[in-house]
């Protein structure tokens, strides 16, 4: 979906959880959060669910890999 110029555009309710340290140098975990998008017109939340893979390259935790998951954020449940 491709959006027009707006005004407002927001993260809130930002949570990590079920984080798993599988090594020394390796971890997952969940993020989510809300995403608002509004305009003069219209505006919308999106509910964004990710499981993010880390991996410490040499003192600094990088962002591997991420699947998308809106599942993940109890916000699309309700």
């Amino acid at each position: 979906q491709w959006y027009a110029a707006h005004g407002t555009a927001e993260f809130s309710n930002v949570k990590v959880s079920d984080v798993v340290m599988q090594s020394d140098d390796t971890m997952i975990g969940n993020v989510t959060m809300d995403f608002l998008i509004s305009s003069s017109n219209a505006s919308k939340t999106y509910h964004i669910g990710y499981q993010m893979t880390l991996i410490n390259d040499g003192g600094k935790w990088k962002i591997a890999g991420f699947g998308i998951d809106n599942d993940l954020n109890p916000a699309n449940k309700q």
